[in-house]
């Protein structure tokens, strides 16, 4: 018997009017609190709402729900021309069993870090997500990477480093993505094998950003945590 799954539109859903009574959490799911900002009854909520996608008796989204589920959640999928190349991308970032689809504590791990987190933690996150084998990013990672987080990386005037080219035009189309990693990767020289996270914090948010520390702290938590699951 086969089952069809649900397309619901999640911008027409408070998550605040779900009832939670009868949605229950598995120990793993309670396990994701540890590293996102959620307590019980929002990972209730945001169960009921994965399982609204996938159906009753199927626990994963493809690549196609995924998207329509991304383009609900994350304006940068819906504005870009190449919203359905990003939502792609993203779908291989996060399904990190490569099973070829996402289950909940994988959507779990994208939601949080694209669009609930401090802006620093989606920072890191998504960089840690789109990296390459030599923990750097690509010119066309970096392009996505900047699509996405688009609205973290607008001008501050008041910020501005006058070594820091990256905070002078502002990010509002493709173009303009594109004109600014090409201005960031000529900064640094045209890298061969892409720019680190301390280059593209330093470039796209300007060096006196006071996040910038934060950035680096929740970097080295996550590389110690990550560290910590591969030894297990």
């Amino acid at each position: 018997m086969s089952f069809d799954r649900k397309t619901p539109d999640l911008g027409r859903i408070s998550i605040y009017d779900i009832e939670t009574d009868k949605i229950k959490l598995s120990s793993t799911d309670i396990q994701l609190k540890k590293h996102t900002g959620y307590d019980d009854e929002h990972l209730k909520r945001l169960k009921y709402l994965f399982q609204q996608i996938t159906g009753p008796q199927i626990n994963t989204l493809d690549i196609e729900h995924f998207e329509s589920a991304a383009r609900s959640m994350c304006r940068s999928l819906t504005e870009s021309h190449e919203a359905h190349h990003l939502a792609e991308i993203l779908f291989k970032a996060y399904d990190k069993n490569t099973n070829g689809a996402i289950d909940f504590a994988e959507m779990i791990d994208f939601v949080w870090t694209v669009v609930d987190a401090p802006r620093e933690e989606q920072i890191v996150g998504l960089y840690q997500a789109l990296q390459g084998s030599n923990n750097k990013l690509s010119k066309d990672r970096l392009i996505e990477f900047t699509t996405i987080l688009k609205d973290d990386f607008q001008p501050k005037i008041s910020l501005i480093d006058k070594k820091t080219q990256g905070q002078l035009k502002s990010l509002n189309t493709d173009e303009d993505i594109q004109n600014r990693v090409d201005e960031c990767l000529s900064y640094y020289r045209q890298p061969s094998d892409g720019l680190n996270l301390t280059q593209v914090i330093e470039y796209f948010l300007g060096r006196k950003d006071p996040i910038i520390s934060q950035i680096r702290t929740r970097w080295n938590a996550r590389i110690k945590r990550y560290e910590k699951k591969n030894r297990k």
